[in-house]
Formats: structure tokens, C-alpha cells, sequence
């Protein structure tokens, strides 16, 4: 007990003994009109605690006090409190300079940035399952920091670009584990977290990654609106070729060979002016990966020289990823360049050269069969359905070959679904 409170109480055990042994009462007798054990009014007494207010007002009314108990008790009680509330505010105070103090330590939070420019880079060749739960918990972390306002002013629009990549990050890994809706709130979360920063470079990239997604799921038109606004907020470089590439693809599904080659050719040229990388891993776009935008744009044309120059792209992306780091290697879009280049055969009657192409495709292990491998694999099965490929027996082996991997991969994403 502290010291002003044990003087307190000891003032008001001397009280109410006197108070008792004046009215002739034993403790045993006050105890029984009091409710109380005599152990706990000896207590009292010797000045060990103060009572409740229950017993005070009992008390004073069996010793005829005249309000005598209650008066020192709410004194001994009030300055109690007093002294509680101020040792609490001291408490308080000391609890918030310790905050302010660690504030100047470093935290996960200083190097968020560092560790998710080397998960954008590990992105491209690890499986997407496997980055999964490391985005996940980096952006807790940054996130957390954020909610509890603990970084210093400089640092919140960083830390919010941080949680926007993140956020993209996650975008990406659970499109390519099938999960487009799943990716779609991602990519918002992106956006906002961008719009927040006021990272145009972060807007761009994002819109890009919408519209990545909305072809996925079919949506053209939406699609094509994310690659037109995404091209607001950059002028030059490799982001604005992944912008321009993604309005290709959209405006070659609609048939436009003329403006998809223009945008391609555009976006070449934004990557060949390029004097260094604008960034790395997923968030960048090498040269590696013009190409292969090639291919899959043009794939969607009617064949003939469309196709021509498709196979073209395919071949040279997976060229130059064969002899990249491998650390800068994106392994889901060096096996979906194989299925554009046995596409673009397809469409050039050369069905020996595509089941070439599609043979490192069959051969996948299944943590890197993504989910736009058997989107596109599923459009191969399709072509090798109608003339001229239906009565050859080649393509027929072939596609009773994507059938049987595709009805796996299926079984297998609808018991990752179940648990």
C-alpha cells in the first residue's frame, strides 16, 4: 500500500475503533450487524485496508457516527483516487515517451520496400502458392504500421507505395492460382494504396494488372478501358509499353490487326529507348517480355502474317529467358510462350512444329501448371477440334493428351478449392 494511502486508512481504523469501544460493541457484535467477517474489520482497524462504502454507511448508522465514518472515508477514498488518477496519467506519459523513443529504432517496416523489390524479383520463378504467405504477412506488417500512425511523415506515402505492391503482388499470385475475382480485390487495394501515395508510376502499373485481369475473366471491353487510363500516368518507358502491349492484346481480340501491330511496335520502341530497367520482377517489363506480348496478341488474328510474326515473338522471348539470369526468368511466362508459339503453328498449318512447342508444357509439374497455361491450352484443344485437324492423327494424340492434363488440373483446382 502506498505510503499516503496507508496513512489514510490507518486514520480511519483508529476511528472507527474508537467509535466501536465507545458504543461498547466487540468486534464479533459489529461484525454480525455489519455483515462482515471479524477478521476483515480487524483489519480495518489496524489500519491494513479501507472498507467499502457498504460497510461505512452500516457502521456509521449502528455507532451512531452522526456521518463521522463517512466524512473520513471520503476523504481517505478521494485522495486515493486523486492519487491513482495522477499515477496513471504519470504512467500513461511514460508509456507514450517509450513509443515516441522507438520510433527513431529500426523497424520490419524501414526495409518493407527492400523485401518487396526481392519478392517482385522472386516472383518470377518460384510458384505462386509459394509467395503467397510472405506478401501476405510483409504487408501485415506495413500495414499494421500504418494503422497505428507510428511512422514519421516522410515515411507514410512509401509505406502506403509499399502495401500498394504488395497488394499487386497478391493480385498476381491468385490469378495465376486460378482466383481472378480473388486478384480483382487485390488490385483495388492496390489502386487505393496507390491513389493514397500519389504514385503515378504505381496507378499505371496497376491499371495494367486490372486489365490483365479482366481478360482473364473475358472482359474485353473493360480490359481495354484499364489499358487506355492506365496510360495517363506514365509518358515513357517500360511502363507505358506493358500499357501499350496490354491495349494490343485487347484491340487483336477485336479483330484490329492493323492498330494491335501499330500499339506493338509503339511499345518496342518505348522498350528499346529505355535506358535502363524502370524496375525489376513483376513490377518491370523487359525486352524479354515485349515479345512475348507479341505472340500473345497477335495470336488472336486471323493467322497468316498476324500468326507469322506471333511465332516470331514466342520464339524470340523464349530465347532470350533461356539464356537470362535465371533470376530474372518468369517461369509461367516462358511456358505460356510455347503454348502462343503452338498456336501460332496451329493457325499456319504446322501442326509438327506446334506439338515441338507444346512438349516442355506437357512435362510441368503441376505447381507450375498456372492458370492461363490451361486457359490457353484449352483453346489449342479447341483448334485441333475443326478442320484441318480432325481427321489427323498426330493432332488427335496430341489432344487426347491436353485433354487427360487438363481434366487433371481440373480436379486438382477444384480440391484446392474444397479445402
Amino acid at each position: 500500500m502506498a505510503e499516503h494511502e496507508a496513512a489514510d486508512a490507518q486514520r480511519f481504523g483508529q476511528l472507527l475503533r474508537a467509535l466501536r469501544m465507545e458504543r461498547g460493541l466487540s468486534l464479533s457484535q459489529l461484525a454480525a450487524v455489519t455483515y462482515t467477517h471479524r477478521g476483515s474489520i480487524g483489519n480495518i482497524e489496524n489500519g491494513k485496508r479501507l472498507p467499502d462504502q457498504r460497510f461505512v454507511e452500516i457502521a456509521d448508522a449502528e455507532l451512531n457516527a452522526q456521518g463521522q465514518l463517512t466524512d473520513a472515508w471520503n476523504k481517505a477514498t478521494s485522495g486515493r483516487e486523486a492519487r491513482r488518477a495522477k499515477s496513471q496519467l504519470l504512467e500513461t506519459a511514460l508509456m507514450e515517451s517509450r513509443d515516441i523513443a522507438r520510433l527513431a529504432e529500426p523497424s520490419p517496416v524501414d526495409t518493407a520496400g527492400e523485401r518487396t523489390q526481392h519478392l517482385a524479383i522472386q516472383y518470377l520463378g518460384t510458384p505462386p502458392a509459394t509467395i503467397l504467405e510472405s506478401a501476405v504477412q510483409l504487408r501485415h506488417e506495413a500495414n499494421a504500421a500504418l494503422q497505428r500512425g507510428h511512422l514519421r511523415p516522410r515515411d507514410v506515402s512509401d509505406t502506403l507505395a509499399t502495401v500498394g505492391r504488395l497488394s499487386g503482388i497478391l493480385a498476381y499470385a491468385t490469378l495465376d492460382m486460378g482466383h481472378p475475382d480473388a486478384a480483382q480485390v487485390h488490385a483495388q487495394a492496390a489502386w487505393r494504396s496507390a491513389d493514397l501515395a500519389n504514385d503515378g508510376a504505381l496507378k499505371a502499373w496497376t491499371r495494367g494488372t486490372q486489365s490483365l485481369i479482366l481478360r482473364f475473366t473475358g472482359d474485353n471491353d473493360g480490359a481495354l478501358r484499364a489499358a487506355i487510363d492506365g496510360q495517363r500516368y506514365v509518358r515513357r518507358g517500360q511502363a507505358l509499353s506493358r500499357l501499350l502491349s496490354a491495349e494490343a492484346q485487347c484491340r487483336a481480340v477485336t479483330g484490329d490487326s492493323r492498330a494491335a501491330n501499330d500499339l506493338l511496335d509503339r511499345a518496342i520502341g518505348e522498350v528499346a529507348s529505355s535506358a535502363a530497367p524502370d524496375e525489376a520482377g513483376i513490377f518491370g517489363f523487359a525486352i524479354e517480355k515485349q515479345h512475348y506480348y507479341v505472340a500473345s496478341s497477335l495470336v488472336w488474328l486471323n493467322g497468316g502474317r498476324d500468326a507469322d510474326r506471333a511465332a516470331t515473338g514466342a520464339r524470340t522471348a523464349i530465347e532470350l529467358w533461356s539464356t537470362s539470369d535465371p533470376h530474372k526468368r518468369s517461369i509461367s511466362d516462358a511456358a505460356l510462350a510455347h503454348v502462343y508459339l503452338a498456336t501460332a503453328h496451329l493457325q499456319l498449318g504446322e501442326p509438327e512444329d506446334a506439338i515441338d512447342a507444346l512438349r516442355p508444357i506437357l512435362d510441368l509439374p503441376e505447381s507450375q501448371q498456372f492458370s492461363w497455361i490451361r486457359k490457353r491450352l484449352k483453346r489449342i484443344t479447341s483448334m485441333l477440334s475443326t478442320p484441318p485437324y480432325t481427321n489427323s492423327k498426330i493432332t488427335n494424340e496430341l489432344a487426347e493428351r491436353l485433354a487427360d492434363l487438363l481434366e487433371r488440373d481440373e480436379r486438382s483446382l477444384r480440391f484446392s478449392r474444397r479445402i
